[in-house]
């Protein structure tokens, strides 16, 4: 376990609904964890997710432009509708 110093951290205050807070509850007691290293954990996993998103969108741009043809907005919109649904997406 890694020790980190109280200037490592930002003090902040959300909303969230009664209903996403009571599942969270759950989930923190389950994990037996506590809600700050829980909240932490979900923030750092959906900016490393929309991180990858960006990056995996930003490599097909890449690849279909160098291939010059007219096919770049529809590669666009297949990683949009597959990034979108995930891996359940139906071809």
């Amino acid at each position: 376990m890694t020790v980190r110093k109280a200037s490592e951290y930002t003090k902040i205050t959300i909303s969230v609904r009664n209903d996403v807070a009571a599942r969270a509850r759950r989930r923190i007691k389950e994990l037996g964890t506590n809600q700050s290293a829980w909240f932490n954990s979900v923030a750092e996993k959906e900016l490393d997710a929309s991180q990858s998103s960006a990056d995996y969108i930003a490599r097909i741009d890449a690849t279909v432009g160098a291939g010059g043809d007219d096919t770049i907005e529809f590669a666009r919109e297949a990683a949009r509708r597959t990034l979108a649904h995930g891996d359940d997406t139906e071809w």
